[in-house]
């Protein structure tokens, strides 16, 4: 937004000279920073309170249509019927337009008085296009009461973000949205959970000589993808497969997890020193391919509770 900010106000020639300083672009550039991080927090707001990502967008596109046509610039605020005004002046767009309008027209490059009044050349047009209050136009002022609005306005979305993502939590049932609101004093929604030790018989997975061979698409060739890959995966220890993209550990995994079924597989694949039987190994063992369907919606102990039902 800075750089964006800097661009615009030499490309344009804003005012720096003949009565302005160089202190008019350094607040038009703070003016641009602070309204970019108060919006985006404003925005985010929404992405804590809201359910998905489609309800989020349409929520966004009516604000988008507030803020555009009540920022001051589609329709002037001296224009607005008395009972659409409370939008012009809750919206921070507008504070935003108003005090780089001021920043520019009241930075003293527009100071000359236009002969026959008392205006200046700078009240003449903020009055003309809508910057006044109580019929006069805006003084410089305005600019640090908007910087004081953003400022708030990021600081309330903080903390409204931080509260929503305390306080709400949203999980799919049967293909819509439902929200949780987390209440500890509410003893219905905190239910007792109770640990019980349940003995685990523990297993150890030996495999030796494994061997898997396709045919290939285009003739006859046998490939064999893996060659007599043996290992040991002991009970109670977490063991990583490593290697290179397309070194086979995905296809090493599927062949013990007994998912390759249409090409041929050899060697032999232990449990406990006994060796692997289809059913009673997917009873024991689960496997969680490379693309996950899980939800994003639930943590993790509800995904664990939802596949051991």
């Amino acid at each position: 937004s800075m750089l964006y900010g800097t661009i615009v106000y030499w490309f344009v020639g804003l005012a720096y000279n003949d009565g302005a300083s160089i202190a008019n672009y350094l607040i038009f550039v703070l003016l641009i920073f602070t309204s970019a991080l108060s919006s985006a927090y404003m925005f985010g707001v929404l992405s804590t309170l809201l359910p998905n990502r489609t309800t989020c967008q349409s929520f966004v596109s009516l604000l988008l249509v507030y803020i555009t046509l009540f920022s001051g610039f589609t329709v002037q605020a001296d224009t607005l019927p008395s009972f659409w005004i409370w939008a012009y002046w809750t919206n921070p767009a507008s504070w935003t337009l108003r005090a780089l309008v001021v920043n520019e027209f009241q930075s003293g490059k527009y100071d000359n008085i236009i002969e026959g009044t008392t205006t200046t050349e700078g009240e003449a047009i903020l009055s003309l296009f809508g910057f006044t209050h109580n019929g006069k136009p805006f003084k410089f002022v305005w600019v640090w009461y908007c910087l004081l609005v953003q400022v708030s306005v990021g600081v309330i979305s903080i903390l409204a973000s931080t509260y929503f993502l305390q306080r709400l939590r949203y999980h799919s049932s049967q293909g819509t949205d439902s929200r949780v609101v987390d209440n500890e004093n509410d003893p219905i929604t905190h239910e007792v959970i109770e640990q019980v030790n349940i003995p685990v018989q523990k297993a150890t997975l030996t495999f030796k000589d494994i061997r898997y061979t396709i045919n290939a698409s285009r003739d006859n060739e046998q490939i064999e993808l893996l060659k007599g890959v043996e290992g040991i995966i002991e009970s109670g220890k977490m063991t990583a497969l490593m290697g290179s993209s397309g070194a086979g550990k995905t296809t090493l995994l599927d062949v013990l997890a007994l998912r390759k079924k249409s090409s041929k597989v050899s060697g032999e694949v232990r449990i406990n020193g006994h060796l692997q039987e289809a059913k009673s190994f997917r009873r024991c063992a689960g496997y969680v391919e490379q693309f996950d369907v899980q939800s994003p919606q639930l943590t993790v102990r509800e995904t664990v509770e939802f596949s051991a039902q």
